[in-house]
């Protein structure tokens, strides 16, 4: 028999008249506890480590009083409504955290991993790659599902290494702004769609006929300089749109 077995015996005892079997671990442990405290005790004062067991239990009283004054304590009742009220807290915490996070702003979620627009002609033009021309006022709302697209306006600008050629190049700008609240929503709008083995679902073409094909979905590189107009096309899984960019040359060569 192992040091271990007086206190287990009796821990046993208590234990079986509690009705709660979720506290009998508990009570098992804090037995245990206050039995090796009480038998190191008296350990010290010279008993035996079997003597020293012996008294720590005797000293613990009759084991089924104890544990039905324990049951007392521990009842089902007030058990199981604890255990409702965790489930309840928890239930409440996560409803609050999940509407919290579907209530989120997804402001430029998918820009903190693509270079923008505005960061990109900011860019060019820093370089001396191109020259503005006209900044074109446009402050046009689309909405799709849940995502919101606000193209506030354009940029024409010239490629400034053509500035001498019979036929310079111009380049156009689309600024803006998206907004996402549905994070699970997969949406390719023209400020995000960056896959280039994809086509975008945005179009550009103008008011001579032109069919533009670009890579970009928010910059179009050779604009026809004959064009009053460019449009810009959205079309994917039945939705549609089209967003009309007058052009300002005013006196671009």
């Amino acid at each position: 028999m192992n040091s271990a077995d007086p206190f287990e015996t009796f821990c046993a005892a208590v234990c079986a008249k509690v009705r709660w079997p979720f506290a009998r671990w508990d009570i098992t442990q804090e037995l245990t506890g206050h039995l090796q405290d009480h038998a190191a005790s008296l350990e010290e004062k010279g008993l035996s480590p079997e003597e020293a067991q012996s008294q720590a239990v005797a000293a613990m009283g009759d084991p089924a009083e104890l544990g039905r004054a324990l049951n007392r304590v521990h009842s089902p009742l007030w058990g199981l409504t604890f255990a409702v009220l965790r489930l309840l807290i928890l239930c409440l915490a996560f409803s609050i955290f999940w509407d919290g996070f579907l209530r989120l702003d997804y402001t430029y979620l998918l820009s903190c991993f693509y270079e923008s627009s505005a960061e990109r002609l900011e860019r060019d033009l820093e370089s001396g790659f191109v020259e503005p021309v006209a900044c074109i006022p446009l402050d046009q709302r689309r909405q799709l599902d849940s995502l919101s697209i606000h193209y506030a306006r354009a940029h024409l600008v010239l490629q400034a290494s053509t500035a001498g050629d019979p036929e310079p190049v111009y380049w156009l700008y689309l600024e803006g702004n998206f907004w996402q609240r549905d994070p699970f929503h997969q949406s390719a709008g023209p400020f995000t769609s960056t896959l280039q083995s994809v086509p975008p679902p945005t179009v550009f073409s103008d008011d001579l006929g032109n069919q533009y094909d670009s890579p970009f979905t928010y910059i179009l590189p050779g604009v026809d300089p004959r064009a009053s107009e460019v449009y810009l096309d959205y079309d994917l899984f039945g939705r549609h749109y089209r967003l009309t960019i007058p052009l300002d040359w005013g006196d671009a060569p």
